[in-house]
């Protein structure tokens, strides 16, 4: 009888187990909790240059700057300002970011165009990043939101700068206007035109017949008045 009970004692033992490790078994399996995350910032430069012309390479100076007071900033930051340039067209993350606990924490990035250069036309956008820390069975997780100035959302931070070489001045060169040069010849310093010397010549000629005339007139008047005498 004893032996009987001990044998059932050992079932039931058994039994206990196998149904405790199969409910173990079935909960999901969880790894330590982070104790912190990481973000970075997607940052994409456009550089547009004058075609078929010498291009500088196009070098520009951005900030970000924390809206908070000891929100986390990128290795090299100062003062709640973090500092950093890209060249021509290039896109790259920012950061890191580490954050140790939940909360939210917004952030700014604009190009720094304080020190403008000629033939330059740059980018004034100003982009607000927002990141929601929060704590769940898994540890810190975060979630990043980027809005332009107008407040619609987007993938990146983007900005857009234009090289455009100055226009070089030019002399303009002066036209001649035909109609208004004289083809009589040679320019002596007389002006008046050639029918006016000719006018002249036939005045004088005419003044010439007339007094040769009326000298002659009065010659035969004398020489009929001698023969009547």
């Amino acid at each position: 009888m004893r032996g009987n009970i001990r044998t059932w004692r050992k079932i039931l033992v058994c039994g206990g187990l196998a149904v405790f490790l199969m409910a173990v078994s079935n909960l999901p399996a969880y790894g330590a909790a982070k104790e912190n995350i990481a973000v970075e910032i997607p940052v994409r430069q456009v550089f547009h240059g004058d075609e078929g012309k010498e291009t500088p390479e196009g070098i520009f100076e951005y900030e970000m700057t924390a809206q908070e007071s000891g929100a986390p900033m990128p290795e090299g930051s100062k003062d709640g300002v973090y500092g950093f340039s890209m060249k021509g067209t290039e896109s790259r993350k920012i950061g890191m970011l580490v954050f140790e606990h939940g909360g939210i924490w917004s952030y700014q990035i604009r190009q720094q165009i304080s020190d403008k250069k000629e033939n330059y036309i740059y980018d004034p956008a100003i982009y607000t990043i927002e990141i929601y820390v929060k704590n769940s069975e898994r540890g810190l997780t975060a979630e990043m939101i980027i809005m332009n100035e107008s407040g619609s959302k987007c993938d990146e931070v983007g900005f857009e700068n234009t090289y455009t070489r100055g226009k070089t001045e030019t002399t303009p060169v002066p036209t001649i206007d035909v109609a208004s040069v004289k083809t009589s010849g040679v320019k002596t310093g007389d002006e008046n035109p050639v029918g006016g010397y000719a006018g002249l010549l036939l005045m004088s000629l005419f003044l010439i017949g007339a007094v040769g005339t009326f000298m002659f007139m009065q010659g035969v008047y004398h020489n009929t008045e001698a023969d009547d005498r």
